[in-house]
Formats: C-alpha cells, structure tokens, sequence
C-alpha cells in the first residue's frame, strides 16, 4: 500500500532565474519528514537538484520539472537545499517545496 504525501513542515518558495541558486529546505527531517513535494507553477521548465548548501541546478544534467508539474520525492537525511535554474528567459510565478511524509 502506498502512503499518501501528508505535508508536515513549512512550504518554501522561489522564482528561478538563469542563474543556478540554492534554497534552504527549513523543515526537512525531524517532524518535517524526509520527502518533498515539487509543484512548479511557473511558465518554465525548471531544472533541480537536492543536496546540501552547495547543490547547483545544471541545465544539462538537473532533473527537469515540467510548467504545472507536481513530483513528490523521498530525500536522504543529508539534503538540506535544492539547487535550481532556468535554461532561458525570465520565470513567471514560482516554484514551491513542501516537506512531509509519503508519496
């Protein structure tokens, strides 16, 4: 049986540029839980990558997240951030992270 995502900790939110950026993912771990769920509701492509303070989005080689994807992920208990970018343009809207529980 699949266990339903169950948001547990704070949602973090940022609007990628083309310029790689780390954000800090504040509630991971502890009673925040160890997944993170991903929706995208900028006009762009978005290209991540979870990590500790120094992880980079890389356009060639981050995972990309589709315009109105949503994609939940189970982390290691070292990741702290997630690295970003754009491949071009300017983003409109933003792209929001949410620690909890589950798929």
């Amino acid at each position: 049986m699949m266990d339903l995502f169950t948001p547990l900790g704070d949602t973090v939110s940022v609007t990628p540029t083309t310029t790689t950026g780390a954000l800090a993912l504040t509630s991971l771990g502890g009673t925040g839980g160890n997944s993170v769920r991903v929706a995208n509701l900028t006009d762009k492509t978005v290209f991540i990558r979870f990590g500790e303070s120094d992880a980079a989005g890389v356009v060639a080689t981050s995972m990309p997240i589709g315009v109105d994807g949503v994609e939940t992920f189970e982390l290691s208990t070292k990741v702290t951030h997630v690295g970003h970018i754009i491949a071009s343009g300017t983003a409109t809207g933003k792209i929001y992270f949410t620690s909890g529980q589950g798929a």
